[in-house]
């Protein structure tokens, strides 16, 4: 015998209705989760790489990107664009607090002799091996 479903429509108002209406029982859930956060991920990692070999072996990323070209642009557009100022201002003591990490690294770098136009990728380079020496060593975490 299948199983008696409702309507996607009817499953869909009530989600986008429940979902406003359940903010405050959102936060109140997500405010003491970071320890459980913690130990599930800590001890996530062999699941996580059979999970993308999985997926690569059925080319799952393919399929999922393929012509969503218009979904991409669309979301973007219609959310995406809404919450960028929010997630700036959001985000502005963690972007201080990394940018400033950055900087304090390029400060530390000295730079090899400017060159003639077109000749000093030298100088880039020094800046781009510094700090990449700085992220595999956890400093610009």
């Amino acid at each position: 015998m299948a199983i008696p479903v409702p309507q996607v429509g009817t499953v869909t108002t009530l989600w986008q209705q429940r979902s406003v209406a359940a903010v405050n029982e959102y936060r109140a859930g997500v405010q003491g989760a970071g320890q459980n956060w913690q130990q599930g991920v800590d001890g996530a990692e062999d699941n996580w790489v059979a999970g993308v070999n999985a997926a690569a072996a059925n080319d799952s990323y393919q399929r999922g990107v393929s012509n969503k070209a218009a979904k991409y642009v669309d979301k973007a557009v219609n959310l995406g664009a809404g919450r960028y100022g929010p997630g700036v201002q959001a985000a502005t003591n963690a972007y201080q607090s990394g940018m400033g990490k950055v900087l304090s690294e390029i400060s530390a770098i000295t730079l090899p002799p400017r060159m003639p136009a077109g000749s000093n990728a030298a100088r880039s380079a020094a800046v781009a091996d510094a700090l990449h020496q700085a992220k595999i060593a956890g400093r610009l975490s």
